[in-house]
């Protein structure tokens, strides 16, 4: 094992001198997948354990090579790295979260696979689920009506919403957002990252009924809150 911790910045820096193309790097604690990526025109989303903090040179090289596709028989090498390091991944207990797209007034499911097939081109890979009232009967001083949890992988929309007095669009909206969010990651620019960059703002703009969905929350924001 390596000594000197590196930096995102300095794997972004190595990648793209090997790969020639943008790199943007997410250290994670996620014991199950310790590389991901998605690629992009000029650019590469990589998802990486913390424990390439400790990687050096000739293991991002093989890293490099192995997410080209030009050697994917270094696979072995990158799997030699992982036993090496393995005291670095947590070994938290399993907790399985059941998820709930089918809410009593609307269902996340058919929303999800409509949108998912007409503007992402089935290509958002996500769980989906209902959150959970965690202060059921009491008036919220604010709410966060949707999430992407980018560790799991899971988009969860606050329970708050699954009443007959919320309009379908609004729902769709906060669904569209978060599957944003799932799609694209995080952007980059000038070195920083962006939650809600210019691509994100592009995407969600083909939101269908987006602005009459913001009218309604605006508008609307005392109703949520109240239990």
């Amino acid at each position: 094992m390596h000594t000197k911790s590196l930096t995102t910045a300095d794997i972004e820096l190595h990648l793209a001198r090997e790969l020639g193309y943008d790199v943007s790097v997410v250290l994670t604690d996620n014991s199950f997948t310790l590389i991901s990526f998605k690629k992009n025109s000029g650019s590469l989303k990589l998802r990486l354990h913390n424990m390439f903090r400790f990687a050096g040179p000739p293991e991002l090289d093989t890293l490099g090579a192995f997410i080209s596709g030009k050697n994917r028989h270094k696979a072995r090498r990158l799997r030699e790295f992982f036993r090496e390091n393995s005291s670095l991944v947590k070994k938290s207990p399993v907790r399985w979260e059941r998820f709930r797209h089918a809410g009593a007034h609307h269902d996340l499911g058919p929303m999800f696979k409509e949108l998912n097939h007409r503007y992402f081109g089935r290509a958002v890979k996500a769980g989906l689920t209902w959150g959970r009232e965690t202060r059921s009967g009491k008036r919220l001083k604010h709410i966060r009506i949707g999430s992407y949890d980018w560790e799991k992988r899971v988009i969860r929309i606050h329970p708050r919403l699954d009443r007959a007095s919320v309009p379908g669009y609004v729902v769709k909206a906060v669904l569209f957002h978060e599957m944003c969010h799932a799609h694209l990651g995080t952007e980059k620019k000038n070195g920083r990252r962006l939650i809600h960059g210019p691509g994100f703002k592009e995407l969600l703009s083909r939101c269908p009924d987006l602005d009459r969905a913001e009218k309604w929350q605006e508008k609307n924001l005392s109703r949520i809150l109240a239990p």
